[in-house]
């Protein structure tokens, strides 16, 4: 299975092949996921820090995109609710999301927001599109695709 592999930290118990993506060392590898996505980024910021983050990710994509890789796909609004605080994203959603801004940042980054944009939204990842791959947990894809749409000169 591919591994993050920018701003990577590896921890000083786990083995060799286990790399944390985050600028903090974790104390165990409870604390990550097997995809490479840390807890502690994910649980500790404040609920202002994940306002802000849907926020972007709004900007960025649109409730829409976001709407189709969260856990309650039966309420279009989720995203309203999130940022109106009445609710907050469960922890396969933050997980999803933290992904999902950080490959979408590496490609704004690279070649700016509206390739960014289409990137994402289009079926970029093996042939589907970004909330099937985020819904999965198959994190791996983005990184993958994120990496090759950088380096093509188009």
């Amino acid at each position: 299975m591919n591994r993050p592999s920018n701003n990577v930290e590896r921890h000083d118990q786990e083995s060799d092949d286990y790399i944390c993506p985050e600028d903090i060392t974790c104390e165990s590898q409870e604390t990550c996921d097997l995809v490479g996505l840390c807890h502690k980024q994910m649980v500790h910021p404040t609920e202002t820090a994940w306002y802000k983050r849907i926020k972007r990710l709004r900007e960025l994509i649109g409730d829409h995109q976001i709407w189709l890789f969260s856990d309650d796909v039966s309420d279009e609004c989720i995203v309203d609710r999130w940022l109106a605080r009445k609710c907050e994203p469960t922890v396969d959603e933050k997980l999803r999301m933290l992904a999902a801004e950080k490959w979408l940042k590496y490609v704004t980054d690279r070649k700016g927001a509206d390739s960014a944009r289409a990137w994402f939204i289009g079926n970029n990842f093996d042939g589907f599109p970004a909330y099937a791959v985020l819904r999965e947990n198959r994190y791996y894809l983005l990184e993958e695709s994120a990496k090759e749409c950088t380096e093509s000169t188009n």
